[in-house]
């Protein structure tokens, strides 16, 4: 299975029904702390229905996630940002199958 490192933004569309994230619904999903601690603010501060119900769901997709990968994918996101037909689908999923070496080696 394929998996990808979500930001908060990714997470939002997914929670808000956004069709364009459901092809990735299927594959899995990682989190690091820093964007789970984003998740819980947002969603307390704009009082979403049943965000408890959120949080509980996407704590169990916390991981740690290796520093190099996070440049490598910064990088990405950079280079991919200007280009509209990536950069705005993309760069929200911004680590990609880079991932998936670190997550196979169980890290």
């Amino acid at each position: 299975m394929q998996k990808f490192v979500f930001d908060t933004y990714a997470l939002f569309e997914i929670i808000a029904g956004n069709q364009n994230y459901a092809k990735y619904l299927e594959s899995g999903i990682i989190i690091n702390d820093f964007i789970f601690a984003e998740l819980c603010y947002k969603l307390i501060r704009e009082n979403v229905e049943n965000a408890n119900f959120y949080i509980d769901k996407y704590k169990g997709f916390i991981m740690e996630v290796d520093a190099e990968i996070i440049k490598k994918a910064m990088k990405f996101r950079v280079d991919n940002k200007k280009k509209k037909s990536v950069g705005r689908r993309l760069h929200k999923l911004y680590y990609g199958t880079r991932i998936r070496n670190q997550i196979s080696n169980g890290r």
